[in-house]
């Protein structure tokens, strides 16, 4: 499940997700995501993690159609979570493709995520 949160920010997009993301979850925050672009130069991501079990196949195609052409215009992704194994993927992430970057922050670290994500 993904949600969509307040952020303080136009040019970011805050997400909560938890359990099992899948391709109508994608889908819903399509429109938030397609909206800041259409009014900012550059988005950022700040997403909440309680606990991810996995992400579809359909979700991930959905997610690259209306990331990768604009891969450019992501500069940065805090990723929230006392999840330590997403540590690891997002160094992948880092590493293979990313436009920006992105950076992990535990759940104790909140407000410097929110900073961060912002700056």
């Amino acid at each position: 499940m993904i949600e969509v949160i307040d952020v303080p920010a136009d040019n970011v997009i805050g997400l909560q997700m938890e359990g099992k993301v899948n391709k109508d979850d994608i889908c819903k925050i399509l429109s938030p995501i397609r909206s800041a672009l259409e009014v900012n130069d550059t988005v950022n991501i700040y997403v909440e993690i309680d606990s991810l079990e996995g992400v579809s196949l359909g979700a991930i195609y959905e997610e690259l159609k209306v990331a990768l052409p604009k891969i450019h215009r992501f500069k940065k992704e805090a990723v929230v979570s006392d999840q330590a194994s997403l540590k690891k993927w997002i160094k992948l992430g880092n590493t293979l493709w990313w436009g920006g970057e992105v950076k992990y922050f535990a759940t104790c670290e909140r407000q410097q995520a929110l900073e961060w994500v912002q700056s």
